[in-house]
């Protein structure tokens, strides 16, 4: 069990609406999570990405901040990570592409993939797999940004063709750094996200973490769910402290811990591992 499964406390009203999102309860299909510092934006993605891993909903993970995504986040890595949870081929295996590009044969045309094929929607891999790989073969008499407008396109098309059980979600992280990346935030805003908020085909969830969320436009707010995460009370310091934690504290230095922390999880994570150290040092 990881630190963060073994802590993680409260927030189940949270899971319970992202999970109203993904069975399709509710009409929203954004949901926006706006909290401070410390608050467990990061903890609570982590959590949703293993309540859709028990839901069979494909899942990516992304962030802005470049130190724990491992590079810049541009809209090229957006749409191959989305591919990987999809049981997609992997972008670099150009033998096997060609192979699937042989092996195609017309079947009940839903998306059009190229001048002489078509793609059912049950072929969801297939068709998401040559959109894929259009970012990486150079189409003639098509630059860069047009090249990829048109996989952007045909991934929309894709993924409105996909009849699985449970929508894709992605989970994207740090999203007050996003202006930050000018163009991976103007491509989410004008090609990604006003087609999840306003295309009831469109079977993709999107959850945008941060302190901010500077990709979100004011004619969306009747498709976005906004939440604030909120401080801890007195019996979820007890939960995190006590239970999570492990500590036996009187209900006193629980009250004092909550008081200082001002209720933010981590700032009481932080607090009660000094105390215990301090306490450690003590006995020895």
């Amino acid at each position: 069990m990881t630190r963060i499964q073994r802590l993680f406390t409260n927030r189940d009203d949270e899971i319970a609406l992202f999970m109203r999102m993904v069975r399709r309860e509710i009409p929203q299909r954004i949901l926006a999570i706006e909290a401070g510092p410390g608050y467990g934006k990061s903890w609570l993605l982590d959590r949703l990405a293993a309540e859709c891993r028990k839901a069979g909903a494909p899942c990516a993970r992304f962030d802005f901040d470049a130190t724990r995504e491992g590079e810049t986040l541009s809209p090229v890595l957006i749409l191959e990570k989305a591919s990987e949870p999809l049981g997609l081929l992997p972008p670099s295996d150009l033998e096997a592409f060609g192979r699937l590009l042989r092996e195609l044969t017309p079947g009940s045309a839903s998306v059009e993939v190229a001048a002489a094929a078509t793609i059912s929607g049950s072929h969801f891999g297939d068709i998401a797999n040559l959109i894929i790989k259009e970012l990486h073969v150079t189409i003639p008499g098509l630059d860069p940004p047009a090249q990829r407008r048109q996989a952007t396109r045909r991934f929309r098309e894709a993924l409105a063709a996909c009849t699985g059980p449970a929508p894709a979600v992605w989970l994207m992280d740090t999203c007050e750094r996003a202006d930050q990346n000018p163009e991976t935030a103007d491509w989410l805003r004008g090609a990604i996200l006003p087609h999840v908020a306003c295309e009831e085909a469109l079977p993709l969830v999107i959850v945008l973490a941060g302190r901010t969320i500077p990709l979100l436009h004011p004619d969306w707010e009747d498709c976005v769910h906004r939440l604030a995460l909120t401080p801890f009370d007195e019996r979820q310091t007890h939960t995190l402290v006590c239970e999570r934690m492990g500590q036996v504290l009187t209900r006193e230095t629980v009250t004092f811990i909550h008081r200082v922390s001002a209720g933010i999880p981590k700032t009481m994570v932080e607090l009660v591992e000094i105390y215990a150290r301090s306490s450690a040092e003590a006995v020895r």
